[in-house]
């Protein structure tokens, strides 16, 4: 009779019984190795383990790592505590590059775009025709073909300039980032070499880059910029504020990390910053401020930025009694914003007593027909966007190692042919989104299995060339 107790009865002795037999192990065993063994992880293969020093060229900031290599191939990253930079540290951005080199979005060969509208394996030589043929086709005419590039430490910028230089066209630009407004702005300090001294530069003098002496700092203060997060050299700023030798005040409407980390936020009105750098410069001056810097008094100043008369007068203090402040200035996102904050963040750092930002030399071109590398720094691509019509939108855009359709908004995108009828060709080491609207997309080595270099991250202090 099957009443409810036998029922339960018979429920309770099957699953006793089951667990007598080896199948429920053995489906948790196989479980576990089907979980642990998808296509993208690197298969255990024997072999010698060694390893190799190089740098990263994920990472903005170029973090040094020791690539371990078991029969060659790249298995697992360290942190380098000899580089000069890192100097122990690494990113997460920089530890991810061993597995991406076994990921299975990985452009593998050359992509043309066939009638239908879809991505078809193609052959090199049929690639490097479709290239040669959309070049022929934008002729010689001025700024008919832009090129976007995403890499800003390489030498891979002085290949692309050349190319659009030759063919009649200045349209050459590094993704917005935070290097642009501060070379822009550079153009106003001597080039003293790392660690000068931050004096006004003379006529001519413009082939400088900024130096953030960071190591040498007692008192920093961020207007925006979030040195720990987005900023520069991101490990090298971390360790340098985590040693505690320097004061760190933030300044900026978001609690970013490098305001959890300061010893004090100032909770800056958004676009209030260089009102408040204004105000600094006032107070440095004392009685020798030009008339516009003399109307940003301090109540002026708390009025536009929403601080008290105690936090401006206790930052006033800090910077100008420190040995060696800095005063570095950013964006949220760290994708740059106008010249003007960096310029007026490098008036005030030109004002303190033995300031930390000085100047370094930029590189010299390699290879002939490139322009400088402070020239390209200096084109800003949101500026050439909001042109508007009076620059109309190239014939072949070119983007190396960058994912604009990604990163820049729909207004910006038009501007630049990438939602229109150019001829789009991307330099891309996986299907991103640029590269799934390109007519041409050509398979980019990672940074672990090409030759390459890297010059200088912006954000250090001085000049680093590494292979």
């Amino acid at each position: 009779m099957l009443d409810r107790r036998n029922i339960l009865k018979f429920l309770v002795a099957g699953a006793a019984a089951s667990l007598l037999t080896p199948l429920p192990w053995k489906l948790m065993g196989d479980s576990a190795v089907w979980t642990q063994n998808w296509p993208w992880i690197p298969a255990g293969r024997g072999g010698e383990v060694s390893f190799a020093r190089t740098s990263s060229k994920l990472c903005p900031s170029a973090s040094g790592m020791r690539v371990q290599l078991v029969g060659g191939r790249p298995v697992r990253l360290w942190p380098d505590p000899e580089h000069p930079l890192s100097q122990g540290g690494i990113s997460a951005l920089a530890l991810a590059e061993a597995q991406l080199l076994y990921s299975p979005a990985r452009v593998r060969g050359p992509l043309l775009r066939d009638a239908d509208g879809a991505l078809r394996p193609a052959s090199m030589a049929q690639a490097r025709d479709f290239f040669l043929a959309a070049l022929r086709k934008a002729g010689r005419r001025p700024d008919n073909i832009l090129c976007l590039c995403g890499d800003e430490t390489g030498s891979s910028s002085e290949i692309l300039s050349s190319l659009t230089r030759s063919l009649n066209s200045s349209e050459f630009y590094f993704m917005p980032s935070e290097l642009q407004p501060a070379a822009r702005a550079a153009g106003g300090i001597k080039a003293a070499g790392a660690g000068g001294g931050g004096r006004v530069a003379e006529s001519g003098e413009r082939d400088v880059l900024p130096a953030y002496n960071l190591e040498d700092c007692d008192f920093i203060l961020c207007l925006g910029a979030d040195i720990l997060e987005c900023w520069g050299t991101v490990m090298r700023n971390s360790r340098i504020v985590s040693a505690g030798r320097v004061h760190l005040v933030y300044g900026g409407p978001c609690r970013t990390a490098t305001a959890l980390a300061a010893a004090k936020w100032l909770p800056v009105k958004p676009g209030a910053e260089g009102i408040l750098l204004l105000g600094l410069a006032n107070l440095l001056l004392k009685d020798k401020a030009p008339p516009p810097v003399a109307a940003y008094t301090p109540e002026a100043v708390c009025a536009a930025t929403g601080l008290s008369r105690k936090d401006l007068h206790e930052l006033f203090l800090g910077l100008s009694g420190a040995g060696r402040p800095l005063v570095i200035t950013g964006s949220l996102a760290g994708q740059g914003g106008g010249a003007a904050l960096a310029r007026l963040g490098f008036i005030v750092n030109q004002l303190l007593p033995g300031g930390a930002l000085g100047s370094m030399p930029g590189p010299e071109p390699a290879l002939e027909g490139a322009a400088r590398f402070t020239d390209l720094a200096r084109n800003e691509l949101y500026a050439r966007a909001f042109q508007g019509g009076t620059r109309p939108a190239p014939e072949v855009f070119i983007s190396y190692d960058a994912n604009p359709m990604y990163a820049l908004p729909a207004s910006v995108r038009g501007s630049l042919g990438l939602e229109g009828r150019a001829c789009k060709i991307a330099f891309s080491s996986f299907l991103d989104e640029t590269a799934l609207v390109a007519d041409l997309v050509l398979p980019l080595p990672l940074g672990l299995e090409r030759l390459d270099d890297v010059y200088t991250p912006f954000g250090s202090g001085r000049v680093i060339y590494s292979l």
